[in-house]
């Protein structure tokens, strides 16, 4: 009797650590309703209170209002990166490259694994070019299958760590009311937390605060459109102490105008805004734009000096 009593107890204990392990997912569920049952789980998350039946109905209540704004952020920022009106690249291309560009994305997002269109080999190369330089975010799904051979190893753990952070920064900035202070803020956070390294993309920015170009341009177009805000990847060339190299930077819409933003530039030339919502022109003596597709232009001299001291 004394056996079948421990071998009872035992039993509990390992399905009670069993329900506390990593959660099994649904390929179908989209990056913000992992992350919510990832973050918020009151039993899985570290210091949880286990007892349920314990908490008061203070912590309750806390718990439902802070469940309902996080819902709120994510039904804002699901609705911003589902809506192919913000899209501006796709919005430049063919019909056939729309296609294209609709079937990458849904296979990437929603793990919809139909039959590739049949299309020229330009028209798919164009479609996806776009489709990646407006959908970092993207690199964060975990999925069986792969598109140009591009394969991830992005698994459900790393990537609830890479969108807390980037989530994080994204509601900071959205505690404010216009979009300059938004993406000022985004600026600034990404360039404080992230330092200058060769041949590192956007995963180790968000988990390590180091990156290159591609990763400081990926971070900041990945947390813009968390908060709701028009953005997109440019690769090109700069010119960097006479050497000509690869580059990417960013755009940003304010309105009905777009800004060049190179938060990397920005902080590897002291903490500046030097790079920040700065037009083509002021770009042109440094900055290339070398891409298949087309950018927009920037041709507005955004105001900065009414804000604080700096030339625009």
């Amino acid at each position: 009797m004394k056996k079948n009593r421990i071998f009872i107890i035992a039993l509990c204990a390992c399905i009670l650590l069993a329900g506390c392990s990593e959660p099994h997912h649904n390929s179908n569920l989209t990056m913000e309703e992992i992350m919510l049952t990832e973050i918020n789980d009151p039993l899985c998350a570290p210091g949880g209170d286990y007892n349920t039946g314990k908490m008061t109905s203070a912590v309750t209540t806390k718990s439902k209002e802070t469940t309902a704004k996080k819902m709120k952020d994510v039904k804002r920022s699901t609705e911003f990166i589902d809506d192919y009106t913000h899209k501006y690249y796709y919005n430049t291309l063919t019909d056939t490259q729309k296609a294209y560009y609709r079937y990458c994305f849904n296979k990437k997002r929603y793990s919809i694994n139909g039959p590739e269109p049949n299309y020229s080999s330009t028209d798919k190369d164009i479609a996806y070019y776009a489709f990646q330089r407006e959908n970092p975010h993207l690199q964060l799904y975990p999925t069986q299958y792969q598109i140009d051979n591009e394969l991830t190893s992005m698994t459900p753990k790393k990537r609830n760590k890479i969108l807390k952070v980037a989530k994080a920064i994204a509601d900071k900035a959205s505690e404010y009311d216009r979009t300059f202070d938004k993406i000022k803020v985004i600026h600034d956070e990404l360039r404080d937390l992230i330092k200058y390294e060769s041949y590192q993309e956007m995963e180790t920015a968000f988990l390590e605060g180091k990156a290159d170009c591609s990763g400081y341009a990926d971070a900041f177009c990945v947390v813009c459109q968390l908060a709701g805000i028009d953005c997109i990847v440019v690769w090109g060339k700069a010119n960097n102490r006479a050497i000509n190299e690869d580059h990417a930077w960013n755009m940003v819409k304010i309105g009905d105008d777009w800004y060049n933003v190179d938060v990397c530039w920005d902080d590897v030339r002291l903490f500046t805004h030097t790079y920040f919502l700065r037009t083509d022109k002021a770009f042109s003596s440094n900055h290339t734009v070398k891409m298949p597709i087309s950018c927009p232009k920037a041709t507005k001299r955004y105001p900065v000096d009414q804000y604080w001291n700096e030339a625009a």
